[in-house]
């Protein structure tokens, strides 16, 4: 793994990155499962819209507990540099 984001987007739907987790790291024996814990601290910029907006601007930690539903998350890989896995998330 490469990296995990938590994007703005409802399911079926795909949107800009808002929140940069911190690189996945080999976690227990043999180190056979990864895990990212924490955010990358800021300031910093995730990437541009074509308007030149920040795609982090306004994403808060607070948006995602109102509404978890408009968020998923997604890690990658460098086999599957678009995306490995993705999973919208809940309150359940």
């Amino acid at each position: 793994m490469t990296a995990t984001h938590i994007h703005e987007a409802p399911t079926g739907k795909s949107g800009p990155p808002g929140l940069i987790n911190r690189s996945p790291q080999p976690r227990g024996p043999g180190g056979w499962m990864w895990a990212s814990y924490g955010c990358v601290k800021g300031p910093f910029l995730i990437g541009f819209m074509a308007s030149g907006e920040d795609t982090g601007a306004g994403c808060h930690i607070r948006k995602i507990e109102k509404n978890p539903a408009a968020f998923l998350a997604d890690v990658h890989s460098s086999k599957a540099v678009p995306g490995a896995a993705r999973g919208q998330l809940s309150r359940k």
